[in-house]
């Protein structure tokens, strides 16, 4: 199913394989989450590598959280879905961001990756000016990170704190 007919409430994370182990990472995924909601679901998306976790009954701390009890061998990184939106135009994505973000005080790292048709929304680089242009200071290395990842128009939105979960794997373990 492409991720233009996912339900975005239904998107609990992005989860990013190694290269060439998405099948594994896939596997992985379900050991971690299938003993607490037996519906979870893995999907692949058509870029490769690039997976994206649904549920209807784990939220994206809950993901994280779970995250945090295994040792991923297969995956480079697990972003929470803390906001999952399609995105057809920038002041949407404008929208989410400031709602992301209120309260959110010091500076912030950034990750964001942004694929397919959402590069005709925004760019990375248009990202890191729209939070600049909210007054917040972007730095390598800060505690807090804000993650932007788009598969396709289906974006996913997150703040946390970068935690280990194995051998080059990244957690964003949200607040």
């Amino acid at each position: 199913m492409p991720s233009s007919e996912l339900l975005p409430e239904l998107v609990k994370a992005v989860a990013v394989s190694k290269p060439n182990r998405d099948t594994w990472l896939v596997e992985e995924l379900l050991d971690s989450f299938t003993p607490w909601d037996e519906g979870v679901e893995v999907r692949r998306t058509r870029f490769p590598g690039v997976l994206l976790v649904l549920s209807r009954r784990l939220d994206p701390a809950t993901i994280a959280r779970l995250s945090r009890r295994v040792e991923f061998s297969f995956m480079t990184r697990l972003i929470p879905a803390t906001i999952a939106l399609h995105v057809e135009a920038k002041s949407e994505l404008v929208g989410a961001l400031e709602r992301l973000l209120r309260g959110v005080t010091g500076d912030l790292d950034l990750i964001a990756t942004i694929r397919g048709e959402g590069k005709s929304v925004v760019s990375e680089s248009e990202v890191k000016s729209l939070i600049t242009g909210m007054n917040y200071r972007l730095r390598r290395g800060a505690v807090r990170v804000l993650a932007v990842e788009s598969v396709d128009r289906l974006f996913v939105l997150a703040v946390g704190v970068i935690r280990s979960c194995g051998l080059n794997c990244k957690l964003l373990v949200v607040e």
